[in-house]
């Protein structure tokens, strides 16, 4: 997995993937790929066993619990209200489409990745909820419900992830071709999106945000699973659900941030940061908690 993040960090070294290219590649792998890839892995599991209702109880009371005590703590250490709203989102809403998922496919393989694809339905709602509400909140502006809520049905993931449930809920039978062609495009999603992630990044640090850019990083790579992984394991959570949940509140900041934080009059700069350092060290990060959570013999 890393070794396809480095791969896109050299292709990006070497010219063969410019800002431009990347940022077309990115879109197609966004409104096509992963999409596909969510609809097959949900349309290839069950209902009853893709959707599990203490794991989707328990990731929607972690990303609420996570976003609440995370703006209690920077409301009180930052005083800028356009970095309070970068440092929230650096550290709530992690990139679990684009890392988190192709993680758990790495892991487990096509076969066992219904329940983490199902995940997106809960997932994605909620983290743009929330981030819509965080950054009005902190440049004064108003909420529109209705706007946001259209914004979040329109989204290709979620549209890709709601067909499959229905496809998975109605048995409905698809010609063989059809099922190919999309398993084919599945199948290259996870490695694309890992590619786009390396040539995406450049590091770029300014010393203004070096400490608000250090607690974020801390707060979404150390801070945040250290203590929700092993409130989940306490759980009784284990296998792909608990890697579910490592990939879920380990990942990365989430790459959508950025777009959303300059064209919502936050701090686009920090956002930017935090996404190229949390990917950078996420590398080692997340590879000492799967590693800790195997040791222990629970995934």
């Amino acid at each position: 997995m890393f070794l396809l993040i480095l791969l896109g960090m050299f292709l990006k070294k070497r010219g063969f993937m410019s800002e431009a290219t990347t940022a077309e590649v990115n879109k197609v792998v966004f409104a096509v790929f992963l999409p596909c890839l969510l609809f097959y892995n949900i349309f290839q599991t069950p209902i009853s066993v893709a959707a599990h209702p203490p794991l989707i109880v328990f990731t929607a009371v972690g990303i609420m619990s996570v976003w609440l005590l995370t703006t209690a703590v920077i409301c009180a250490i930052e005083k800028k209200p356009a970095k309070r709203g970068a440092m929230i989102q650096g550290v709530y809403r992690s990139n679990y489409t684009m890392f988190g998922l192709p993680l758990i496919v790495n892991l487990y393989g096509h076969g066992q990745a219904g329940v983490p694809s199902f995940m997106i339905a809960v997932i994605l709602p909620l983290f743009n909820v929330l981030a819509v509400l965080t950054l009005e909140l902190f440049r004064g502006g108003k909420i529109r419900p209705l706007g946001m809520f259209g914004n979040i049905a329109k989204n290709p993931l979620i549209l890709g992830s709601a067909l499959g449930f229905v496809a998975a809920l109605l048995k409905i039978s698809l010609p063989a071709f059809l099922v190919t062609g999309i398993e084919s495009v599945a199948y290259l999603a996870s490695p694309l999106a890992l590619i786009i992630i390396g040539a995406s990044l450049t590091v770029k640090i300014s010393h203004e945000s070096s400490a608000p850019l250090v607690i974020t990083t801390a707060g979404k790579l150390i801070a945040v699973p250290g203590v929700a992984l092993p409130i989940a394991a306490a759980f009784g959570f284990t296998g792909v659900e608990l890697a579910t949940l490592i990939a879920l509140f380990a990942s990365p900041t989430a790459v959508s941030s950025y777009p959303m934080a300059t064209l919502m009059n936050s701090d686009g700069e920090l956002t930017a940061q935090v996404i190229v350092l949390t990917t950078l060290f996420s590398c080692v990060t997340v590879f000492s908690w799967i590693f800790g959570f195997k040791q222990l013999g629970l995934i």
